[in-house]
């Protein structure tokens, strides 16, 4: 190694040592603690109490059991709250629930235990293929290429038997197997409250809201998935950005990735 690049990783080391020492005195680092929240992307220090809840865990629990989370690393506890949290406000509104992207049914499935949906006056339809992505759909060769890794390693193979069984308890929920658009017109439901959104393919899920649009009811909630999980799925992103922007209304980002639509007119 010469002089040169020595000098160079020493001056790296002085000018990283004290990028560090800016970040502690301006308050910016994070320590964990007993009570930290730390898991899919996301840590905080502040009280979680809905982490002691027994109803939620029992919920989540139960959602859980599917298997969705096999390939997964790490739970989704927040993300789950964030589904029955505004899932549960949207139970005393007029309009069925919709969940458009299934796969194995953690987050119907933590939203119907929650809700003891079973006494409640609606149906819950969930659309999926159930055998995966339609890879054909994808509007770039990466949103493509999301799409094959996710049918190899979360998706794989024909499970609606899977759901049926996992929902064999709910008189109330309609599993609607097929391809959106073609399976949307299949849904006769006029009014909608809730809708969760997690097709991984931006041209599914912007067909699905431009349909259950105008069925969605004042105060109705859109759950986006994943609106600002990661880069992978930045084509959603721009699609639903895009979409908001037509509506004049904007899509709040949450600090799960998730994004959150909420119907005012």
């Amino acid at each position: 190694m010469n002089k040169k690049s020595i000098f160079e990783k020493l001056i790296y080391k002085v000018r990283d040592f004290f990028r560090k020492v800016r970040i502690i005195y301006n308050g910016n680092y994070f320590v964990t603690n007993e009570d930290s929240y730390i898991g899919d992307g996301l840590a905080a220090n502040h009280v979680f109490d809905f982490l002691k809840d027994k109803f939620f865990l029992h919920a989540y629990n139960e959602g859980k059991k599917t298997g969705a989370l096999q390939t997964h690393n790490g739970d989704i506890h927040y993300r789950a709250y964030f589904a029955i949290y505004f899932a549960n406000l949207c139970k005393t509104l007029d309009g069925d629930f919709i969940e458009c992207g299934v796969g194995k049914g953690l987050l119907a499935k933590t939203i119907v235990t929650y809700l003891n949906f079973n006494d409640l006056d609606k149906d819950f339809y969930l659309i999926d293929t159930f055998e995966g992505i339609p890879t054909h759909q994808a509007k770039t060769k990466e949103e493509e290429d999301s799409m094959e890794w996710l049918n190899a390693h979360i998706f794989k193979g024909d499970y609606l038997q899977e759901i049926k069984e996992t929902f064999s308890d709910y008189k109330k929920v309609r599993i609607i197997k097929g391809k959106v658009p073609e399976i949307l017109k299949t849904i006769k439901t006029e009014k909608v409250s809730f809708i969760s959104m997690d097709m991984n393919n931006a041209y599914a899920e912007i067909e699905s809201i431009k349909y259950f649009w105008d069925k969605l009811v004042k105060y109705g909630v859109v759950l986006l998935d994943d609106y600002a999980y990661s880069h992978q799925y930045k084509e959603q992103k721009k699609s639903w950005d895009k979409f908001a922007k037509e509506k004049d209304i904007e899509i709040l980002t949450l600090p799960t990735g998730q994004g959150l639509l909420i119907k005012y007119q």
